[in-house]
């Protein structure tokens, strides 16, 4: 899918860039009123808070969203959990080397719907990176 916005922030404004059209709109939000900013800082906790456990599976949620938590106590904006232990193709054929044919036949079929949830999961976020979601208005 076709990227449709450009976002950037530059101090307090956030552009946005419509691609098709070049069309940039900017907000500079130390001029919205301060219950805006407020309501505004608190959906961006939301968000960025929530963003932690896109793709994580429900065991590493809770590790996933305190570690950006941590993070932003200790005034560090971006924040990175240890990389988990990786498997390689080759440990996989190793694996199944002594496996009968039908077993084989099994176990690639599993990792064929493992690999296309992945995908799946994987081509959603794409695409939920390139969609703006406008809040409804904040009540005063």
């Amino acid at each position: 899918m076709a990227k449709k916005l450009e976002k950037s922030i530059e101090g307090s404004v956030v552009k946005l860039k419509i691609v098709d059209t070049g069309e940039v709109i900017s907000c500079d939000v130390k001029k919205l009123p301060a219950i805006i900013q407020d309501h505004l800082m608190v959906s961006g906790a939301g968000h960025k808070l929530g963003d932690a456990a896109a793709g994580k599976e429900v065991t590493e949620i809770s590790a996933a969203i305190n570690s950006v938590l941590k993070g932003l106590q200790d005034g560090k904006w971006t924040t990175r959990l240890p990389a988990a232990e990786k498997i390689t193709k080759s440990a996989i054929e190793g694996a199944m080397s002594g496996m009968s044919d039908k077993d084989k036949g099994v176990i690639e079929g599993l990792m064929a719907k493992v690999l296309a949830n992945q995908k799946a999961k994987a081509e959603a976020a794409a695409k939920a990176a390139n969609d703006v979601v406008v809040p409804k208005a904040a009540k005063a």
